[in-house]
């Protein structure tokens, strides 16, 4: 999530002998539960090269991952072949970000939601593509779109959350952090202004409502929602 980068015992691991061996680690690591085909991975890292051609840059790809380990001092390769699968090794104690993130987010307390919204440090590879290769960047289109809507849902919720444990500060960062990701996404707004107004500043409130209104003309022509007229109004009769 965010910039992407690897370590080993606390050092960074930045040796991955390719590109395409670093983009191979990556899609076994973030799905590391099963053994993935051969036929799938050269599909996914060599769509348009022969077959031949495609199996033997797999095997040199695995060649040099693991030497990269090796050099590195990792024992225990964390990638295990045989002659039809590549898969993470289920024995290597992997810490994969994405996975904690995802878990954390249906820890349903605002405590494992804070810890999920910190461990969102942005858009899924957000450095790393293979332009020659459509399949992989498909596949991280998919898991880049999952993961925004993973992480704003989570932000909507935590906001929610101190919202109405009257942590009204908390909140209103919560819900600054999903217009972040999403300026026009209008539940947050709605969050931020009950947030500001709850904590004691009514004239942020309504001075950020006049800001979202005037954005939402320029670049979408319309209005705001039904649901936060209603709330600007109850804001400004001091309700």
């Amino acid at each position: 999530l965010g910039t992407v980068s690897a370590a080993v015992d606390g050092n960074q691991f930045t040796r991955f002998g390719t590109n395409r061996g670093q983009a191979l680690l990556i899609f076994l690591a973030l799905d590391s539960d099963r053994a993935h085909q051969r036929e799938e991975l050269m599909g996914i890292l060599w769509p348009d090269m022969p077959l031949k051609s495609a199996q033997g840059n797999l095997r040199q790809t695995l060649y040099l991952l693991r030497k990269a380990f090796q050099d590195a001092g990792i024992e225990a390769s964390p990638v295990l072949s045989t002659r039809q699968t590549v898969q993470i090794n289920p024995d290597f104690p992997l810490v994969v970000d994405a996975h904690e993130f995802d878990s954390g987010t249906g820890g349903g307390t605002a405590e494992s939601r804070q810890e999920a919204a910190d461990l969102y440090r942005g858009p899924f590879l957000a450095d790393f593509f293979l332009p020659d290769s459509e399949p992989f960047e498909a596949w991280t289109a998919e898991k880049r779109a999952y993961y925004g809507r993973l992480a704003l849902d989570n932000l909507d919720q935590l906001a929610a959350d101190t919202l109405a444990q009257g942590e009204f500060a908390a909140a209103e960062a919560a819900a600054r952090r999903a217009i972040a990701l999403d300026d026009l996404h209008e539940p947050a707004h709605r969050q931020l202004l009950q947030a500001l107004a709850a904590g004691g500043k009514r004239g942020d409130a309504l001075t950020h409502y006049e800001s979202f209104t005037g954005q939402l003309d320029e670049e979408l022509d319309i209005e705001p929602d039904e649901a936060t007229k209603q709330l600007i109004e109850s804001i400004r009769q001091g309700e």
